[in-house]
């Protein structure tokens, strides 16, 4: 049997301000897990250390409120071949008006592009754990995110006999969710801003990369 972390943040909104919406997790195995917590918390340190503005006031080192240079840096010390990267940008101009209006809904199926390959190669008895960030506002206003992928996993996919725990957490307390941060928003300035260095640095650990509606919109 084996356990897995898995950490959701996201990029962008659903269309009050820019085109497209990322969402991306970090899967990490719980023999690496602690080498992810550990590193990700060295490294804003350091930048913490060095530029102290930048922090909020709990602490945390946010990819949005960071200017390139952090950018970079967190990015190249934390990249690394002990974790994957699975993500999902939507082209919000291609969805359907009803789809935008319904956010907590149309979140929850996205994500299913995310959570179903992590799920489809796990075996009998494993362990998976979703932390996602509890400012999301699928995770706050009432369509269960624990519930839709409980039913994804246990009825869709027939893994019955999967562990599976879905917390809704705060992201300055938990490193795992600030390295999801830098990766969505790496992911999101690709296709927001065409600036690619970011993600260039992030595509050897890329497990499953999906662009929505439509496949090729992203190449």
């Amino acid at each position: 049997m084996s356990k897995k972390f898995v950490y959701i943040d996201e990029s962008g909104n659903f269309g009050s301000d820019g085109r497209y919406f990322t969402i991306a997790a970090i899967e990490v195995s719980e023999s690496n897990h602690k080498k992810l917590i550990r590193n990700m918390r060295r490294i804003t340190g350091q930048v913490k250390r060095n530029f102290p503005s930048v922090a909020t006031s709990l602490g945390e080192v946010k990819a949005a409120n960071s200017d390139i240079v952090i950018r970079e840096y967190v990015i190249r010390k934390i990249v690394n071949s002990y974790f994957v990267v699975r993500y999902i940008t939507v082209d919000l101009t291609k969805i359907d008006s009803k789809l935008l209006e319904n956010q907590n809904i149309l979140y929850n199926y996205l994500v299913s592009y995310i959570v179903k390959p992590i799920i489809k190669h796990l075996g009998d008895g494993d362990r998976l754990e979703f932390y996602i960030d509890e400012r999301n506002q699928a995770v706050k206003n009432g369509f269960n995110i624990d519930e839709y992928i409980k039913h994804l996993a246990w009825f869709e996919m027939k893994k019955y006999t999967l562990g599976i725990e879905v917390k809704s957490v705060k992201s300055h307390k938990f490193e795992g969710i600030q390295v999801a941060d830098f990766i969505a928003h790496a992911i999101q300035c690709k296709f927001e801003y065409n600036y690619e260095p970011f993600l260039d640095k992030i595509r050897p650990i890329i497990g499953t990369r999906q662009h929505f509606p439509y496949k090729e919109f992203g190449k």
